[in-house]
């Protein structure tokens, strides 16, 4: 990473280079590490890994470079750590098996400039979150960005597990056998324990598969109902009766017999929504 003079741009620098450039072109013992300095005003964070290659060949006895994305300091860094790491690496190798990144490009190279390579990784990065990209006969980048999910929290053998989306259309039967099973008896209504028996699995293997559904957010965790208990709204329900994104529709879908009312409104949904929102709004059982 080198500001480059006299360069064409349109856009102005997200930060000054001269402020930072100690930590991205770092000493020894910043080198071959993965590191990451925010700007002084705290908008921008660059992610690096300063690579260090001893060897007499070189001028200085010793070859350096770093090759970092800056990203906004709200953006989740987790995800393109990999990446950082895996262009030090890439390079590092290339660079000790020919010198890739040392020696210089005349203009009758056919090798690609390092520049556009790249702008390249990161436009592709940018629009397709993945990039494949030749460098030479030998060598091929390949990225892919994944999202970090945090770690989901214990299942209970009391917890109900209610479906974000339909399993039957996505269940696949090179999947895991027990989240095959497990997921079948997941109705809204079955509780971990019920669902572990109806499976046929233990306990321990059920709830680790509902953890597994939990980290892609596939499914959420309820409690048990139980009749004797007494249920009052929250202050959600002023959404539920507003209707804010369809939830009066999504409601009555869910919880109808036989076949959905689909998304055409006829003449008296208005008294059915208004049906439901006062169900909701008195439930209360004792």
């Amino acid at each position: 990473m080198v500001p480059v003079s006299g360069a064409a741009t349109t856009k102005p620098p997200l930060f000054d280079f001269n402020v930072l450039q100690e930590y991205i072109i770092p000493r020894q013992a910043f080198c071959n590490r993965y590191i990451t300095v925010a700007d002084p005003d705290g908008k921008y964070v660059v992610l690096g890994f300063p690579v260090s290659i001893p060897s007499p060949r070189y001028d200085r006895n010793e070859f350096i470079f770093n090759f970092g994305l800056v990203v906004e300091n709200e953006v989740d860094q987790v995800p393109y750590e990999r990446v950082v790491r895996r262009l030090a690496v890439t390079f590092a190798e290339m660079e000790k098996q020919s010198g890739f990144l040392s020696q210089d490009v005349d203009a009758s190279s056919a090798r690609r400039p390092i520049g556009s390579l790249l702008e390249i990784i990161k436009e592709d990065l940018n629009n397709y979150g993945e990039c494949m990209i030749p460098v030479d006969d030998a060598n091929t980048i390949n990225m892919k960005l994944f999202p970090h999910h945090p770690t989901p929290p214990e299942v209970k053998g009391w917890h109900v597990p209610v479906a974000k989306m339909k399993f039957a259309d996505v269940v696949d039967p090179t999947w895991d056998l027990t989240l095959q099973r497990v997921t079948a008896h997941i109705d809204g209504v079955s509780d971990v324990r019920r669902i572990a028996f109806l499976a046929d699995v233990s306990l321990e293997l059920a709830q680790l598969a509902l953890r597994h559904l939990l980290y892609y957010d596939t499914i959420l965790l309820l409690d048990m109902f139980f009749f004797g208990a007494c249920y009052a709204p929250r202050p959600g329900i002023h959404d539920f009766v507003a209707n804010v994104g369809g939830m009066v529709d999504e409601c009555a879908n869910y919880v109808c017999v036989g076949p959905g009312r689909g998304h055409e409104r006829r003449s008296g949904d208005e008294d059915e929504d208004e049906d439901t929102e006062e169900d909701y709004a008195t439930t209360t059982s004792k």
